[in-house]
């Protein structure tokens, strides 16, 4: 799996048994798909684990229906599996 900052976004990239690559954003709740591939590759950044962490416990204080993850919430959160289209 690995992780980018697009925008603001943190997006991962997941290569699933059979289904090919497949981008997901984190919303503040939940992985999403994210099919901006373009975005991806002109203005992502890649992030190591421990950025994708920080930018996802960062989110919690972005969206106002969620809490900020604990430390634990963030590792199961990022790991999490995500819908995949």
């Amino acid at each position: 799996m690995n992780f980018y900052g697009v925008r603001g976004l943190l997006v991962r990239r997941r290569t699933p048994v059979r289904r090919g690559v497949a981008l997901e954003m984190w919303n503040g709740d939940r992985w999403v798909p994210y099919t901006d591939v373009d975005a991806v590759l002109r203005h992502g950044c890649r992030l190591t684990e421990a950025q994708a962490l920080a930018m996802l416990k960062q989110s919690g204080d972005q969206v106002a229906s969620t809490s900020r993850l604990s430390d634990q919430q963030a590792h199961q959160a990022l790991r999490a599996p995500g819908k995949v289209a």
